[in-house]
């Protein structure tokens, strides 16, 4: 399928893909996979204390192990997500979101 989003995680000892409604992070060294979670589109925060994932819900997941620890509604709940970014700090995101 197609890979909307790659990165690695601020320390580089993980990367994530986003494709196919599911960000999968991988360990950097191995490239084997740790954890997916649900998502359209997903970034690790600056400081690397968190995964977020965004999809049916936004998601605020631990980077080890996918876990969430806190979920928020969608904003527009009728649009896709296309691109997200966050703030130094990781508490605010900017979206691109629209319907193609």
């Amino acid at each position: 399928g197609y890979v909307s989003h790659a990165e690695f995680s601020p320390d580089g000892t993980r990367y994530l893909i986003v494709k196919g409604g599911t960000a999968a992070v991988f360990d950097a060294a191995t490239r084997k996979p740790l954890y997916s979670v649900p998502a359209e589109a997903a970034r690790f925060t600056a400081d690397g204390k968190a995964l977020m994932a965004m999809g049916a819900k936004v998601r605020e997941c631990d980077p080890d192990t996918g876990r969430v620890r806190k979920e928020h509604p969608r904003p527009k709940p009728d649009l896709g997500w296309h691109l997200v970014a966050f703030s130094p700090d990781g508490e605010r995101y900017a979206a691109h979101v629209g319907s193609g």
